[in-house]
């Protein structure tokens, strides 16, 4: 099955904090159109998007669920029109000052604030300081949150809730960075246009000065500048066209001297700032697309366990895969193929302290099955021999059995832990004294939480009675 999108996800989380706020009554419908039938072969994820498309397009939230991307999208791209701005008036207050450019003056107005930016960054992104890779970008973020909390409760969850999943963790760490990047690509890209165009239409001399360094201070750093710029081909200027640039040097430049100076002050653009923005892209939007498909939803949440009950049947009641133990058992259900959130009939079983109203083992499960119940150390200690003699063998699968009715505690996620790791797959088996038993919600969630502890998946805790 494919795995849904981080969209769909995101989607799923805007309507799940808009349900938070404003109960929507999907589910009756949802199952008369049979998508949380038990038959069917659809996933957990598949069968939440269904629900989610289902209540969405009835309710008519569309407008409401997309209105933070709209936003996001709108401020995207009017900081990237004033980003172009402010690198075309750049261009234009560094060159507009008569005939004559600052060579070094220009260099830094263009790429000076782009280098620090770079540099910074890049600490940021090495030392894991997130205001440092988000910066101005995620202050700007913060406003905008700040200014949705004054919107009516219900309709704000869902944005927020698509900020949070956009600009928060990593997938936000590398959302901000993206953009970041692409706001200095747009003001250098800008910055350069306009200097093509500027030095197209005007003759300028190129100039530049120094009062506390040296005169081959200069020379030094334009060699070293034009240097991977020459090896592209391109006409640099030499060591005696440095000199006598310089400011009161007297000399007269040519034609040709006014083209080699262009030339290092466009490729010195090019080169030392916007190739580098473009690398630093492309770098962050596959870290980005890497972080947005490892993004997952917590399913751990009360919202979707009520929901994994209602849409996966087999969740909220579990079943054996087992047609030879339940052969002389009519009056338990079989089910003869397979599926993910079903209890394969060859697992083996385990017990933790179960309460004296609970009969151990359960008569659908047969006795060589059960390779016992967690009472002490010792008792601990001799399951995980005869897990890791059955894992040697032929792999196990463990079910954990516990008493739906009590309190999780640590004791109880060390021991979960411990079997987990000790097998190939586990799941855990909430145990109530009948069909009648029923488990609240609250109690639920601290079981489902105990299993995220110990790496036990959601789709492997289930319910089942021991009659």
């Amino acid at each position: 099955m494919t795995p849904i999108s981080f969209d769909n996800k995101v989607f799923l989380e805007q309507l799940r904090a808009h349900e938070s706020q404003e109960l929507l009554d999907g589910d009756a419908t949802l199952a008369d159109d049979g998508y949380g039938a038990s038959g069917s072969r659809s996933s957990f994820d598949e069968r939440l998007l269904l629900r989610a498309l289902h209540i969405v397009k009835r309710a008519q939230l569309a407008g409401t669920l997309s209105r933070a991307a709209r936003i996001f999208s709108r401020a995207r791209t009017i900081g990237l029109a004033v980003a172009m701005l402010m690198g075309a008036t750049g261009a234009i207050y560094a060159v507009d000052s008569g005939a004559t450019v600052n060579i070094y003056w220009l260099l830094i107005v263009l790429l000076g604030f782009n280098f620090l930016s770079i540099v910074l960054w890049l600490v940021g992104i090495a030392a894991h300081l997130d205001g440092l890779v988000g910066g101005v970008l995620a202050k700007l973020v913060n406003v905008l949150a700040d200014q949705i909390r004054h919107i009516k409760k219900a309709t704000a969850a869902p944005d927020k809730a698509w900020l949070v999943s956009h600009i928060g963790g990593r997938v936000g760490k590398w959302q901000l960075s993206t953009l970041t990047h692409q706001l200095w690509l747009a003001y250098l890209l800008s910055g350069l246009g306009m200097l093509v165009l500027v030095f197209s239409a005007r003759q300028f001399d190129f100039i530049w000065g120094t009062t506390l360094l040296p005169n081959d201070a200069f020379l030094k750093l334009t060699a070293a500048l034009g240097w991977p710029l020459q090896a592209l081909g391109l006409e640099m200027p030499t060591a005696q066209q440095v000199a006598q640039t310089r400011v009161g040097s007297g000399a007269v430049l040519g034609d040709a001297q006014r083209y080699r100076w262009a030339q290092f002050l466009l490729g010195a653009l090019l080169m030392y700032g916007i190739i580098p923005r473009m690398a630093l892209l492309g770098w962050a939007v596959a870290m980005r697309r890497a972080a947005r498909q490892a993004f997952e939803l917590d399913y751990y949440l009360p919202y979707y366990i009520r929901l994994r009950q209602q849409l996966m049947p087999l969740a909220g009641r579990g079943e054996i895969v087992d047609q030879d133990i339940h052969t002389a058992k009519a009056d338990k259900p079989v089910r003869t193929e397979t599926a993910k959130h079903q209890l394969p009939g060859d697992a083996l079983w385990a017990a933790i302290e179960l309460d004296e109203g609970l009969s151990w083992p359960p008569p659908y499960i047969a006795n060589d099955r059960i390779v016992g119940q967690v009472i002490d150390r010792s008792s601990l200690a001799t399951i995980l021999h005869r897990l890791e003699a059955a894992s040697e063998s032929t792999g196990c699968t463990l079910a954990v059995a516990v008493s739906a009715s009590r309190a999780p505690d640590r004791g109880l996620q060390r021991i979960v832990a411990s079997l987990n790791s000790a097998c190939e797959q586990c799941w855990l088996v909430l145990l109530q004294h009948g069909e009648g038993d029923t488990t609240t919600e609250a109690r639920l969630t601290d079981w489902y939480r105990l299993a995220q502890a110990a790496n036990v998946p959601a789709d492997h805790v289930i319910n089942m009675s021991t009659i």
